[in-house]
């Protein structure tokens, strides 16, 4: 009888842990993208490197971070506010808020981010 009953604790306790482990919340995946995406702010090119996203793909990584130099080199208020460091807003481009001051990033509230190093 005592075999049976701890038979049954373990089989509720592997239960119990599977159950639990579905319920996680899923891990943000995160890719280091291939080539680079070259702009210029104010005449001087600059040149992203070593992209890496984080919940979103690198096509759309790259477009964001395109999106965000072409915008800083038209707006000189997007320019200066993106190398305030956080918790400012940075430059709003696409739902990401972008940054180059110590760190070159931009995330979303969601989630997503993409990094990179010029």
């Amino acid at each position: 009888m005592r075999r049976l009953t701890a038979a049954v604790v373990a089989a509720a306790l592997v239960l119990v842990a599977a159950l639990a482990a579905g319920n996680e919340a899923p891990t943000a995946r995160a890719a280091v993208c291939s080539g680079s995406v070259t702009e210029q702010i104010n005449g001087r090119t600059i040149r992203a490197r070593s992209i890496a996203t984080r919940a979103t793909t690198c096509t759309n990584g790259r477009g964001v971070l395109r999106s965000f130099l072409a915008k800083a080199d038209r707006s000189e208020s997007c320019h200066r506010a993106s190398k305030r460091p956080p918790p400012t807003s940075g430059c709003g481009i696409r739902g990401f808020n972008c940054f180059r001051n110590a760190s070159t990033y931009c995330a979303s509230p969601g989630g997503k981010s993409v990094m990179w190093k010029e």
